[in-house]
């Protein structure tokens, strides 16, 4: 019996997906067992994989048909069907899973490990290629350095020479307090490996924060925190809040040397759109929505030049892209209707 998967589409807020080029496949390594073409991805060490896109067809057949199987064997390069586990069961799902990104980063399918996708090529559905998109793996840490002035606990991190840090994921609780209570502090002091509440930024102010910030990986990127520099967490530990890991995930920065220029300016069409977003460049690796407010909101990876912006309230955007091979970037402005 099928095995089918139904994961969020790779449009994903308070979640940094800033990475290397996707990895692609246009043909998959042989037939399994049932008859289904299968490609095995050996996860590279020190980094995990954040995404999975399928691009493929099934002619003939609906929608809830459009499925392919994910399976994961950690500790070993090589496929296990023993150890292999699938990360969903979707029996009911009635939606296409081909040609759209899947996230995976709950999931911190990272090396030593390896997965396999199949797709049901023995009953009609065409391969054309298979991408996974990768990054760094994060540096976690289950303990405090010590508490602050205030009484709360911090963890000092200092971004390693030739990286910035995208995101920062606290996983905490405060039983007993609203989750507009669950909040923690996050501040950077650029130019330093020490803490110095004289020069020390704050990345929010959540004294109008309403929504809990716990367990939620919070998207740095528009910050440009990079070496040389330094970050601090700060919880409520001496009133209730209870600290079980700190995480943060980074990526290499520009390599010295290589000029980072424009891309031809692009065009956006329909603009004003409702659904889809036409995008009129060449080539590119990363598409960044940034709101009126100057808020990143989401990261994908895209080569298809479609994005789905139809889960977007109505408003102005920023489409910011990003092709790594070139370094190179453009914008331009679009109207969601």
């Amino acid at each position: 019996m099928k095995t089918k998967l139904f994961i969020a589409i790779l449009l994903l807020t308070n979640i940094s997906m800033h990475a290397q080029s996707p990895t692609c496949y246009s043909s998959p390594d042989g037939i399994e067992g049932s008859g289904w073409s299968y490609k095995d991805y050996i996860i590279p060490t020190g980094y995990r994989i954040d995404s999975v896109r399928m691009s493929a067809s099934r002619p003939g057949y609906g929608a809830s048909d459009h499925d392919f199987v994910f399976q994961s064997c950690s500790g070993t390069t090589i496929y296990n069907a023993g150890i292999a586990t699938a990360p969903f069961d979707y029996s009911t799902i009635n939606t296409s899973l081909y040609n759209t990104w899947i996230d995976l980063t709950t999931f911190n399918y990272s090396s030593v490990g390896m997965v396999r996708v199949a797709l049901p090529t023995n009953t009609d559905a065409i391969w054309d290629d298979l991408c996974f998109a990768l990054s760094s793996v994060n540096d976690c840490y289950t303990s405090a350095d010590g508490t602050d002035g205030s009484g709360w606990s911090i963890k000092d991190y200092i971004i390693p020479a030739g990286f910035q840090l995208d995101s920062v994921y606290m996983d905490a609780s405060r039983p007993g307090f609203a989750t507009s209570d669950e909040d923690f502090v996050f501040q950077w002091c650029s130019g330093s490996t020490t803490y110095n509440a004289g020069t020390a930024v704050s990345a929010f102010d959540f004294n109008t924060e309403t929504n809990s910030l716990y367990n939620s990986w919070i998207d740095l990127t528009s910050m440009n925190i990079t070496s040389v520099a330094m970050a601090r967490v700060a919880l409520p530990t001496n009133a209730g809040a209870i600290w079980n890991q700190v995480c943060f995930a980074i990526s290499p920065t520009i390599t010295t040397g290589i000029r980072n220029e424009e891309l031809t300016s692009m065009s956006l069409y329909p603009n004003p759109a409702h659904n889809t977003l036409q995008i009129g460049v060449n080539s590119f690796s990363t598409c960044t929505i940034i709101n009126a407010a100057g808020q990143t909101i989401s990261t994908a990876y895209n080569t298809s030049g479609v994005i789905d912006i139809s889960s977007l309230p109505a408003g102005m955007y920023i489409l910011k892209v990003y092709d790594t091979i070139k370094n190179a970037s453009t914008t331009a402005k679009f109207i969601k209707h």
